[in-house]
């Protein structure tokens, strides 16, 4: 293989027979492949609903900390307080941008959702 043909991929697919399929030439791309050679066991939740469990893991952390820190806000120097106030708004923001966004794609962006979530019927196509 050339210089020029070389791709720099996570992961190769492959034949059933275990030949590497070449994107960039196309070599072997007329045999099936083989699909559990590139899926990625995503367990019971997938990637977006796991990035959506961290983040909402570590902004709650982040939230709880800052959140105490203001109760506290009379005993602490100025500069902290506006420190930490600032910190607490814009991870609120954060922290409520997702929620907002997965509700819109649960509702209003797939059509006839809304009705699946009311009624509990889902039509075959």
């Amino acid at each position: 293989m050339s210089a020029k043909t070389r791709a720099c991929v996570p992961f190769h697919l492959k034949t059933e027979d275990g030949k590497i399929i070449n994107p960039l030439t196309g070599e072997n791309a007329d045999q099936p492949y083989s699909s559990r050679e590139v899926q990625v066991p995503a367990g019971r939740l997938n990637a977006g609903q796991k990035i959506f469990l961290w983040l909402t893991m570590g902004l709650t952390l982040i939230m709880g900390v800052a959140g105490i820190l203001l109760i506290f806000k009379t005993s602490l120097p100025l500069t902290f307080n506006c420190l930490i106030s600032t910190i607490h708004g814009v991870f609120a923001i954060i922290f409520v941008a997702p929620i907002i966004a997965h509700a819109y794609l649960g509702t209003i962006a797939n059509p006839r959702t809304f009705s699946a979530i009311v009624t509990g019927k889902v039509s075959r196509k």
